[in-house]
């Protein structure tokens, strides 16, 4: 009878460690598929070409070009990015090449000269899918272009710095908007909120949302006025010189509950005309319902008739 256990223990042993044996390391099938196309896909040949040109369209010699290819492995110690850096020559261009990795991401800048996104960046994320489908083409700035070559690189813009103002005032302000059209009025060369008949500009609201949860959609109106002078679209970040004429004395932007693409927000870029022929760049956010704020973001020139509006401390986020 002990003999007969002892087999049947010895057995069970052989069999646990026969059964450890046999397993799938990987019992996830989906994981594993995961991980051998994110192999792949790093392992994807990438040749990359660009050319630097001013906004005039002549290149530019000596930008930078800094590369980043990010990993695709699972595994932690290679989820990091490497940076390569290169310089365009005499002709602008620059490339890449006898590199791999599912993509890269590019962005080009040189001292004196200004890099706006979607102009002097670009990401490459569909090599894996490019390998496969030779004519696949990426999207860019809103639009599709055809994958880079040695024939015809990618175009990347960068605009030259002009000469900044002097004595430029740059102020942000926060301030708080009644909802049932009181005015408010701000003076911007003072940066604060002045009493009525006073100031530059002057805001009015009118906004029902009545206490609601202010993710609820409600009616909403503002009016932008500018006293003694006038307003117009400012379009695009490296416009720093505001137009002599083509103003407008206010805006006036509705919203009604049931509009299709309702937003609580209303956002704008102005070039101000100001009383005294003085000219501002203001970026304009007003946030309605709830605590009802503007923020303003603004530059202002204070010599007379200077409509040179470009700041030495210039950020993308003008």
């Amino acid at each position: 009878m002990k003999m007969k256990w002892s087999l049947i223990i010895v057995a069970c042993f052989a069999g646990i460690l026969s059964f450890g044996q046999n397993q799938n390391p990987n019992p996830n099938p989906r994981q594993e598929a995961m991980e051998q196309a994110a192999t792949q896909a790093a392992n994807t040949p990438i040749n990359f070409w660009g050319k630097v040109v001013d906004q005039n369209g002549n290149p530019i010699a000596g930008a930078t070009a800094t590369f980043s290819l990010p990993s695709t492995s699972f595994s932690k110690d290679a989820d990091s990015t490497t940076k390569i850096v290169v310089l365009s020559d005499a002709g602008g261009l620059f490339s890449l090449t006898g590199k791999t990795g599912a993509g890269i991401s590019v962005w080009v800048s040189k001292e004196g000269y200004y890099s706006v996104s979607d102009q002097a960046d670009a990401g490459f994320l569909d090599y894996f899918r490019k390998s496969k489908y030779p004519q696949t083409s990426f999207n860019r700035a809103g639009a599709w272009q055809p994958f880079p070559t040695e024939q015809q690189p990618t175009i990347f813009t960068l605009t030259q710095k002009g000469q900044p103002a002097a004595n430029l005032i740059h102020k942000f302000l926060r301030v708080p908007i009644p909802k049932d059209g009181t005015p408010v009025n701000i003076d911007l060369a003072q940066g604060r909120v002045v009493p009525s008949g006073q100031g530059d500009l002057q805001i009015q609201t009118w906004v029902t949302d009545n206490g609601k949860d202010v993710v609820h959609p409600f009616a909403w109106k503002c009016l932008v006025k500018v006293l003694g002078g006038g307003l117009q679209a400012r379009a695009g970040k490296l416009d720093f010189h505001a137009p002599s004429s083509g103003y407008q004395p206010q805006e006036q932007v509705s919203m009604g509950k049931d509009d299709e693409h309702w937003n609580k927000g209303m956002r704008r870029q102005y070039f101000l005309q100001l009383s005294g022929n003085r000219y501002a760049r203001v970026r304009f956010e007003m946030i309605n319902g709830g605590n009802n704020l503007l923020n303003l973001h603004y530059f202002l020139n204070p010599t007379p008739g200077n409509t040179n509006l470009e700041s030495a401390q210039w950020s993308a986020a003008e």
